[in-house]
């Protein structure tokens, strides 16, 4: 009996091809939109939700993290995807949010959040791999300035990507003005959830909005290998602020 991967070989390869021929664009490019914060600080929730690349499908999935251990809180991520190209994205997202309430209020994730910095692939000026942002937000800055530099580094995937990307992991650099610079993540190995990472951006700095208790979250872009290309998701990274 031919195995499933024998039967999939030739149309594998007919995607590869088609893959090789397009540029290296988002197919899918998932948006994010920030939940908040827990009261205590210590767990933080955000929603990503797109259109897929392929089916057409509306999709919403909502992670609920852990700061203090930085994992998903068990039972999420909460993943909604529509029945079929005619449901609305604004449906399944309402529906997503729904299975989430009982997570959000079981943790008291009721603190908003205030964005430091923020960018998306689409300007122009290198602000994915380099985005500098001051840690209040005070018009006329108190703080030294800080940086964050994202690098990416090749490294195995446990999929398998068939050769159609090279996949990479990431390590994130805090510089403050005035200071030295110093590695506050490094991937050690690449998660199955991340499918086939060909490269990464920095996309926001979330903190509180009340500056209570609680660490920042840089949120980066994953470009990983779609149907049509590579689709973009979204992880955080937690993190100490200098001040």
């Amino acid at each position: 009996m031919l195995c499933l991967r024998t039967l999939l070989g030739p149309l594998v390869a007919l995607v590869a091809i088609a893959f090789s021929a397009v540029p290296a664009t988002a197919a899918d490019l998932a948006e994010r939109a920030v939940i908040g914060y827990s009261v205590d600080g210590r767990y933080f929730a955000f929603e990503q939700f797109g259109i897929q690349d392929g089916s057409g499908f509306a999709y919403s999935e909502i992670f609920v993290i852990d700061l203090d251990r930085d994992r998903w809180v068990r039972g999420t991520p909460i993943r909604v995807r529509g029945v079929d190209e005619t449901e609305r994205l604004f449906d399944v997202r309402a529906e997503a949010m729904a299975e989430a309430e009982t997570h959000l209020a079981r943790l008291h994730i009721s603190v908003p959040y205030r964005t430091l910095a923020s960018t998306t692939p689409l300007e122009v000026g290198g602000q994915e791999t380099r985005l500098g942002f001051y840690p209040r937000p005070i018009l006329q800055p108190i703080d030294p300035l800080i940086t964050l530099h994202l690098a990416r580094f090749p490294m195995a995937s446990p999929q398998d990507c068939y050769g159609m990307v090279e996949t990479h992991g990431f390590s994130l650099a805090l510089q403050q003005a005035g200071g030295g610079t110093v590695t506050i993540y490094r991937d050690t190995s690449l998660p199955r959830s991340r499918v086939c990472p060909e490269r990464y951006g920095l996309a926001d700095i979330i903190v509180p909005f009340d500056g209570g208790p609680g660490r920042a979250v840089a949120l980066i872009s994953v470009y990983q290998l779609g149907f049509e290309g590579l689709d973009r998701r979204f992880l955080a990274v937690p993190f100490d602020l200098p001040i």
